[in-house]
């Protein structure tokens, strides 16, 4: 009769191998890089910031339509203004010599 206890000792290795060898395996998924994870988020921003400015400019133009044409005109006069305080310009000559003087 032959002795059995080297096979099943065998087994019993290669069974501990395998067990051992399943949560590595599990492990074993790629890692973004950090570079690659830091674009993909830039990217996200910048789309992120696209979608915003299209809504803000969607809600400026349906702001302006619904405004009667003297609201409209007046907004567009003002905006000139605005532009030329913050741009640190002076009223045109001719306009600010005929302009109403204050007593």
């Amino acid at each position: 009769m032959k002795n059995v206890y080297p096979v099943t000792k065998l087994f019993k290795i290669i069974l501990l191998a395998v067990i051992l060898a399943v949560p590595f395996q599990s492990c074993a998924q790629k890692q973004k890089s950090a570079k690659k994870m830091q674009q993909e988020h830039f990217d996200r921003q910048a789309e992120q910031k696209a979608e915003s400015e299209k809504a803000k400019e969607k809600a400026l133009e349906h702001h302006k339509k619904i405004q009667t044409k003297e609201t409209r005109k007046r907004m567009k006069e003002s905006r000139k203004k605005a532009k030329r305080y913050k741009d640190n310009r002076k009223e045109p000559f001719l306009k600010r010599l005929f302009r109403k003087k204050r007593r």
